[in-house]
């Protein structure tokens, strides 16, 4: 098809999905391109109509429709993050751009509808625990099987102790119109910047989630890819551009969250292969494989704490900066969340002069407690 790719919806109807009518696949056509234009403009061109007849459809016919599809540039997948990520040909400064990226698109996406359950504590946690429904059909279940309930025991105790932050983000926003499916494998290099693409239309419940939720997708598939360092510098530049520090604790459910939406994909993938084929055998041990992921994330792990003090210029954020590489920390920079404060950008000149502006001693004490606050919340995570 040239230049171009069109995507045609399946019509089908699932218990999360329906693409069963015409006129159904060309609604969820357009807001597919709506919600995708956010991210990727130059990828979504818009929605053509097919006609003609079965045996010789016309693309952007003007005879009735036989069908409808979502218009795209085309690209190689070897432009996907995965397959870059496979490739080595990946760097820390094009993740830390698509960290900070999404941060801003965050803070720019429409927050859920006032009154609608999405994102809420009990809708999350629903949403969550469904996956184990899939996971339990697979017939190789069974050399899982005993696993499955201390791994709901554990995410349920999680979660009960997160419920308030959960419905106290609700309340304050952090729920927005995301894109709910930001695995590495929808991700593209696309003029030279890594670009999500591939949003969830078909479903609001799945796209309108906390923001800490979208971004854990894509932290836990690079974790679970073995890319810990970038795992940390798409989480640091995300937080740093969004100051959203308080999100943090959520960060080790939603990621077990996201493994298990993994697992169980490989799990249905697995159903549609045969039985003794090796295809099967390889979406089984993928599925177990998330599965021991997920386990070892909400398993808790012994908390860190590193403070450097010093006069100004003594090397406070050069050591800090890189003990955070070395040991795969977050780093708190007090002068990025002083000005922060003061509605500043990180890398904005204040105009304080020595003892005054936002460097008073009552500043110095709001700015200790937002320091307090932001390191208690990652400690939890």
């Amino acid at each position: 098809t040239g230049e171009f790719a069109y995507k045609v919806k399946k019509p089908i109807k699932l218990s999360f999905l329906d693409y069963s009518t015409l006129e159904r696949r060309r609604v969820l056509c357009e807001e597919e391109l709506r919600l995708n234009r956010r991210l990727a403009p130059e990828l979504y061109l818009g929605v053509s109509a097919i006609g003609g007849s079965l045996e010789r459809p016309q693309i952007d016919s003007t005879g009735p429709p036989l069908e409808y599809a979502v218009r795209m540039r085309q690209f190689s997948s070897a432009d996907e993050l995965s397959s870059l990520l496979a490739a080595g040909s990946v760097t820390a400064h094009d993740v830390a751009a698509l960290g900070a990226g999404i941060a801003r698109f965050h803070a720019a996406a429409a927050p859920a509808p006032a009154g609608s359950p999405f994102g809420r504590a009990g809708t999350a946690h629903r949403v969550t625990m469904d996956n184990f429904a899939e996971l339990r059909a697979l017939p190789e279940a069974a050399d899982w099987a005993s696993q499955l309930p201390g791994l709901e025991s554990r995410i349920s105790t999680l979660h009960r102790g997160l419920r308030p932050l959960m419905d106290e983000r609700y309340e304050g926003g952090r729920v927005r119109e995301c894109h709910g499916d930001l695995h590495c494998g929808n991700v593209v290099r696309w003029a030279g910047a890594l670009t999500p693409f591939d949003g969830i239309e078909f479903e609001p419940g799945l796209r309108f989630i906390d923001v800490i939720n979208d971004i854990a997708f894509l932290t836990m598939d690079l974790a679970e890819r073995g890319h810990v360092d970038l795992r940390r510098v798409v989480l640091q530049a995300w937080t740093d551009t969004s100051g959203d520090w308080s999100g943090l604790p959520l960060l080790p459910y939603y990621e077990a969250y996201r493994a298990l939406v993994r697992a169980k994909v490989d799990a249905l993938r697995a159903l549609q292969l045969d039985a003794n084929s090796p295809a099967r055998a390889a979406a089984v041990a993928d599925c177990r494989r998330y599965l021991d992921w997920a386990g070892a994330r909400v398993a808790g792990h012994r908390p860190l704490l590193l403070i450097t003090c010093g006069l100004s210029g003594s090397g406070k954020t050069w050591m800090a900066r890189r003990l955070a590489e070395r040991l795969g920390a977050l780093h708190l920079r007090s002068d990025v969340e002083r000005k922060r404060l003061a509605g500043l950008e990180a890398h904005e000149d204040s105009r304080s002069p020595p003892d005054a502006g936002i460097y008073t001693l009552e500043f110095n004490e709001r700015t200790y407690r937002r320091l307090q606050e932001c390191a208690a919340a990652s400690l939890s995570a």
